[in-house]
């Protein structure tokens, strides 16, 4: 019996990726580029898509979670973390793993302020635009 909720399969091939990841960077004219990976790289493994793409400048992800599974793996280029800290606790293991929070409203940006590493945080300011979108 399959456990396989959708009868599509998907292959993504590593190589394909890298290519098209070398001419998003002809394209871009030396700018740096950050290769989005949440939702485990939208199901296709955020760890060996992240290794695929080992040229790029930074990553995003959406929670501190999936951030740790990638430093977990080695990865080493900067972390942004979409949804910022959901606890104190949280802006200071993103101090602690140099990854770069997003803040979203004033609550975060207090933990921020409270969080003794909060000069080596490179933190993100978010500006919802009207579109109340995350990423």
């Amino acid at each position: 019996m399959s456990t396989r909720a959708r009868s599509v399969e998907l292959t993504v091939s590593r190589s394909a990726l890298q290519h098209n990841f070398q001419q998003i960077k002809l394209a871009s004219y030396g700018q740096k580029i950050m290769a989005v990976v949440k939702a485990d790289a939208y199901g296709h493994g955020a760890v060996p898509i992240a290794q695929a793409l080992a040229e790029a400048d930074a990553f995003a992800v959406v929670c501190l979670t999936e951030a740790v599974a990638l430093r977990d793996a080695g990865i080493k280029q900067p972390i942004l973390v979409l949804q910022g800290p959901q606890t104190s606790d949280e802006c200071s293991a993103m101090a602690r793993l140099s990854l770069w929070p997003v803040i979203h409203d004033g609550e975060q940006l207090r933990w921020y302020m409270q969080t003794p590493q909060a000069r080596q945080l490179q933190a993100w300011l978010k500006v919802d635009s009207g579109m109340g979108r995350l990423g």
